[in-house]
């Protein structure tokens, strides 16, 4: 074969095989190799295709499709709908594989959280910088839609409005998540934190706020939970430091509690 043709060769297989980069990364990302072909697939139709269109596009035995087809519906990356009395599926925006990674990684936390536990093996903490209003809403909305029943979280409140600004629109649809959970949020805040956790007191989350003079105006604000202390940071771009250690949250804790009596506040049951 002369060198010319070698190269129409390798043109010809190149086009034989589009997208093989990101083939090659969903099968990273933990897909089987016909899970990738489908959802490639379903990703180029751009619309809702029935089970049997599946098969001829993708050259795999239909019987396999509606094997593949419950899997990604289950991960989160296929939708089912209904056309009449048939089924037909449609690919949902990309952009769900990082809600997937965020739910691996927490899952994984907990795991890592459960097995600690029994572990004679020393750890240190974990910590995590997450940049940026979005992924730190992100980050907000991933631990609430996760969350237990009953989860408790303590607030040290500093750039309220900064924090509900970032939120934008999820700050509803997060209270509403928190009111299904039972969640329970207690606050230390400025007198001006008030208007800004409105929407909170007005909602069935168990809410309870201690409004305090002299606290610094530009107080950073803290997130106390189980197993984790996030640090908000307003700045240009906005930063959420998470310390990801149970005894670190303990000791916050102990400080939330340290300062909610110092100022009169109620004992916390």
């Amino acid at each position: 074969m002369t060198p010319k043709n070698k190269e129409i060769v390798k043109k010809v297989e190149k086009k034989q095989k589009p997208h093989e980069e990101e083939f090659e990364a969903l099968v990273k990302f933990g897909l089987s190799e016909n899970e990738v072909r489908v959802y490639l697939y379903l990703l180029e139709r751009g619309e809702a295709v029935g089970g049997t269109k599946i098969a001829q596009g993708t050259s795999i035995h239909r019987q396999y499709v509606y094997f593949i087809l419950p899997k990604l519906i289950e991960i989160g990356l296929v939708e089912e709908i209904l056309v009449g009395k048939w089924a037909k599926y449609i690919a949902l925006s990309p952009s769900h594989l990082e809600k997937i990674a965020r739910k691996r990684v927490y899952e994984t936390e907990s795991l890592i959280d459960n097995l600690n536990k029994i572990s004679k093996v020393g750890h240190d903490q974990d910590f995590e910088i997450v940049v940026g209003n979005k992924r730190i809403r992100d980050y907000q909305m991933e631990f609430v839609e996760n969350a237990v029943e009953g989860e408790i979280q303590y607030i040290i409140a500093g750039s309220s409005r900064d924090f509900l600004n970032m939120m934008g629109d999820e700050y509803s649809r997060m209270l509403k998540i928190q009111e299904g959970k039972k969640f329970n949020t207690f606050v230390i805040g400025k007198k001006e934190d008030g208007e800004v956790y409105g929407k909170y007191k007005a909602s069935k989350v168990n809410f309870q706020t201690l409004y305090v003079d002299g606290l610094p105006e530009k107080l950073p604000q803290f997130t106390i939970r189980k197993n984790e202390v996030l640090l908000y940071s307003y700045f240009n771009p906005p930063m959420l430091y998470v310390i990801k250690s149970k005894d670190v949250a303990e000791k916050f804790k102990e400080f939330f509690f340290l300062l909610w009596r110092t100022f009169g506040g109620e004992e916390i049951k």
